[in-house]
Formats: structure tokens, C-alpha cells, sequence
């Protein structure tokens, strides 16, 4: 079943002639792992943000299970981001005066779920990403790697159908990136989880099952996982030299 639709979506800015977006088609089913790549400049940021409701497409549809988001009122957009997706940014955005479990509950404070309930969830998921420990510690005293994990579990914790994941790796040691990728194939395959990836690393990209290449507003290329992760790879970086030609 198809989850996410996207269908002809062009943004320009202004009165610009240049397109950020240029008639973009793609889909994604539920239970996909699918990864966006390409060069700066190249309309990732502003594809997931109007996906995610951020930003509005100047033309075309975004259909989620069937309803063109980018029709949404703000107030609409608002409740849909809130019942429906999950986000995981670069830069982790926790709160620096909360703990990270406090920062984990604060997703479900949102939907008005019970404390009993956010407490087993959240000893689950921390157990699961190995948190437990420093759960009671504030931002400033994780590690990069466990501040992105605390994230993903702040997103996960609500069960998300769609995960959003914008540069999850990008500020991360290869240590640290090797967990979090790992994470995320867990997510995918064993929650069922669907998630769709920016990434500019191809190490990252290798773990989805498709990876769609982006470049000058339009998709380039596609290219299915059909190998180990390390093949993959391979393939990816090349494709990713070709584009910076």
C-alpha cells in the first residue's frame, strides 16, 4: 500500500524562474526505507520539507494515505505532523533545560497520553537503544551519539507512520554513524516503521532499500538495493561523483 505520493510538485521562491523543485514524481510504500541524496543545492531540504508539511509546493500533490497535504490550513498541517510523523534532524533539537527522558516524554505530553503509559514506553525504547543510563542527564552532558539517539527515541516513542530523517549522521564520528544506522535498519525492519532519508553520506544511504538522486530540482537517477550493504555503497558513491560532475 502506498503511504506517501508525490505527484508533478515544482517550488519556485518568489518570482523566481528558477525551480527549487521541478515536477518531482515519486512514492513511497509502508514499511520502505528510502533515502534521498544529491549535491547542495539540489532541492533535498525543500522536497522534505514540504513533505513534512514545512513548506508548500508552489504546483503538484502530496498525498499522505490519500490526502493532499499541501492543502492543509496551518492549523491542519499542525495536528497532521503531530499525528503522523517523526522527525530526526542533524542537530538533534533537544531542549537544553529538559533530561533526555523529559525531552523523550514531551512528544506524548503532546497527544495527552498518561504518565504510566510515557514511563513504559520510554523504559522500553531506552533499554532497547541502550539510554537507560543517562536518561536523568541533561543535553550538554551526552555525547553526539546518544543526544541522536535520544532523538530518534522522541520520535519513535509517539509510533510515527512516516519517520522523517534529515541528515541523522551528518554531525556524527563513523563510531557513532555505524550505531545509528544500524539503529534505523531496526527501526525499519523490525518496527515496521517507514522511513524517508536525506543524507549526503553513502554509507548512511546503503541501508535503505532505494535511494532516489536528486539534482537540479529533478530526480537523476534511482538505484534499488540489490546486494550486501558494502556493494551498495559502492554503487552509490559513484553515482554520487557523476552528479558533481
Amino acid at each position: 500500500m502506498k503511504l506517501l505520493t508525490v505527484e508533478a510538485v515544482s517550488k519556485s521562491y518568489g518570482n523566481s524562474d528558477v525551480l527549487a523543485l521541478d515536477k518531482v514524481d515519486f512514492s513511497i510504500k509502508a514499511g520502505e526505507f528510502v533515502a534521498i541524496m544529491g549535491t547542495s543545492g539540489s532541492g533535498k531540504t525543500t522536497l522534505l520539507n514540504s513533505i513534512a508539511t514545512l513548506d508548500v509546493p508552489s504546483k503538484g500533490k502530496i498525498l499522505f494515505e490519500g490526502v493532499d497535504v499541501a492543502k492543509m490550513s496551518a492549523d491542519e498541517a499542525t495536528i497532521f505532523r503531530r499525528d503522523n510523523l517523526g522527525f530526526i534532524f542533524q542537530d538533534y533539537r533537544l531542549l537544553a533545560s529538559l533530561t533526555a527522558r523529559q525531552n523523550i516524554a514531551v512528544a506524548l505530553s503532546l497527544l495527552q497520553k498518561d504518565s504510566k503509559m510515557i514511563e513504559h514506553k520510554i523504559a522500553t525504547l531506552s533499554r532497547k537503544f541502550e539510554l537507560e543510563a543517562v536518561l536523568d542527564h541533561y543535553p550538554h552532558e551526552l555525547s553526539g551519539g546518544q543526544k541522536q539517539r535520544v532523538a530518534i527515541i522522541r520520535a519513535l516513542v509517539k509510533e510515527p507512520k512516516l519517520l522523517i530523517a534529515d541528515e541523522p549522521t551528518g554531525a556524527l564520528d563513523s563510531n557513532s554513524t555505524k550505531m545509528i544506522m544500524q539503529q534505523m535498519a531496526y527501526i525499519n525492519q523490525e518496527l515496521q516503521t517507514t522511513i524517508l532519508m536525506v543524507t549526503h553520506d553513502a554509507y548512511s544511504a546503503s541501508f535503505a532499500d532505494r535511494v532516489l538522486f536528486l539534482k537540479d530540482g529533478h530526480f537523476h537517477a534511482v538505484l534499488e538495493k540489490q546486494e550486501s550493504n558494502q556493494t551498495y555503497q559502492k554503487r552509490l558513491s559513484e553515482m554520487m561523483l557523476e552528479l558533481e560532475r
